[in-house]
Formats: C-alpha cells, structure tokens, sequence
C-alpha cells in the first residue's frame, strides 16, 4: 500500500466537527461520482467546505469522509477516532440500524473511492481500497462483515453507482480484504514465544520489544479496545502503534506480575516466574 498522506481538515462545522466516534463497528464505500478527479480533489473539495457561511441565506452542505483514494494515492482527511460526514441520512436500513445504531456516522470510518474518466473504479484504485480496508480492519479488530456499502447503509443513495450495477465488485471486494486478513505475517521480525507455547510477532520500537494485540486472552490479561490503537490494561491507558496492519503493545506496560521475559536468540521467551 503507499504510504497515507495526511489532508486533515480544519475544524469546522460542515466536514470535520471534532466529535469523537461513539465507536468504530463499520467500514462505508464510496465513490466520488467525478470522473477522472484524483482523491486530493475530493479532499480539497471537503476543506472548501468549511468557508460556508452560516449566515448567506444559502444552503449548506455537510460532507467530509476520513479517506480518499485513488490509482496513485491515500489521503486521510479526518481522524479516525473522529466522526466525518459521510453517510448521514434522515432515513437507514434495518440492517444498519441493527448493526451500527441510529446515527451511523458516529460508528463507522467512511472512504471515497476515485473513478476514472469512464465512470469505472479502476483495478489498481481497487486494490489500494482492500490494502487500506484490510489495515483498518486489523487495527479496530473488523472483518469484511463489516464492510458496507453506502446505498447498504441508508437503502437509496446508489453509492458506490459501479458497485451497486455490478453487485459481484463488491463481492470480489470483500473476498480480497477476507484474503489479507488470513494471510500469515510475513513480517521479518523476530517471534516470540508465549507461555502457551505459540509462536507470535514482536516488533522493536524505540529499543523496547512490542508484542502483537492478540497475546492478552492468552497470557490471561484482562484489556479493553477503545479505539485507534488504545487499550484500557491494568486499569491503565496503553498506546499500540500499527505495523503492516496489526497492533502491537509495549511489553513493559503489558506484562503481568507473575511472567518475566528473557531474551534469547531470535526474539524473547515469556515464563512463568518460579
């Protein structure tokens, strides 16, 4: 995936209001709808927005979306732990209200897909979606079950239009973000073995030893996920930080009373102490 470039919009009432998201249960597709634009048009398009005056007599318009992308690029326009206006609506689908509560832009990360001059998401913009959906579905713990269209999320907006004429993209889609989730790390970094006997990844940041999110169920510590790469350990806020999808935790703010780590060749085995 190319690198993200940040785009982050002003604080203003019409595309970026500073609100947190309540949580994060969903993914929304889109698509920009302006043929052979590249994604720092929308961008720039949601900043402009915020030179609205209130005031004018003239009808306001409200929208924003945390990413766009296009062939080339990924800009983030809006935090994501902060809400975007990307899929507001007076009416949803069941479904949606189901699953994402009755204001789904307070649940959910919104992407705007760029289409080419023949109205078509081309394949390599296609793929710079799944690298990005499939990172953010690691990072907030989704799988492609959580991935919706826009037209899914409030029932009339044909949006994305070439998704919603040809059902199967979609399909393809979520099959491609399904195939990142379950492939293996191929990640060079050394492992780390757990007292349950797995192997699992251990990154090094700042000379301190990382391990992957999924070791606490099975050294029995008790976390909470709040969001961005944040958990509540031990009573305590812990900041991950996000490699090739996955996050991972400092062991030092991690670790329980009764494990010890030592290094050894390759990486670092965690013991029960005596």
């Amino acid at each position: 995936m190319v690198p993200i470039q940040p785009y982050l919009l002003p604080i203003n009432p019409f595309s970026r209001p500073g609100k947190k998201l309540r949580a994060v249960k969903g993914i929304v597709m889109h698509y920009t709808a302006s043929p052979g634009a590249p994604a720092l048009n929308i961008s720039r398009y949601f900043a402009s927005l915020a030179n609205q005056n209130p005031n004018d007599g003239v009808e306001d318009r409200y929208a924003s979306a945390h990413y766009s992308v296009d062939d080339l690029s990924i800009y983030q326009n809006v935090p994501t732990d902060e809400l975007a206006y990307h899929c507001g609506s007076t009416t949803y689908t069941k479904e949606a209200l189901t699953r994402l509560g009755s204001y789904p832009n307070d649940s959910t990360i919104g992407i705007e897909m760029c289409i080419d001059k023949k109205g078509e998401i081309t394949e390599k913009t296609f793929q710079q979606a799944v690298n990005l959906v499939s990172m953010l579905c690691k990072q907030f713990h989704l799988t492609s079950l959580d991935i919706w269209t826009h037209k899914g999320v409030v029932g009339w907006k044909d949006c994305p239009l070439p998704w919603v004429q040809n059902p199967n993209e979609f399909e393809r889609f979520k099959k491609a973000v399904e195939g990142q989730l379950s492939a293996k790390s191929k990640s060079s970094y050394p492992k780390i073995k757990a007292v349950v006997g797995r192997d699992l990844p251990a990154i090094i940041v700042d000379q301190a030893t990382h391990i992957i999110w999924t070791c606490l169920p099975l050294l029995n510590i008790k976390h909470e996920y709040k969001g961005n790469g944040l958990f509540l350990i031990h009573d305590r806020l812990v900041q991950g930080v996000v490699y090739e999808g996955d996050t991972y935790l400092p062991w030092g703010q991690i670790s329980p009373s009764d494990i010890t780590p030592f290094q050894i060749s390759g990486g670092w085995m965690f013991v029960y102490k005596p």
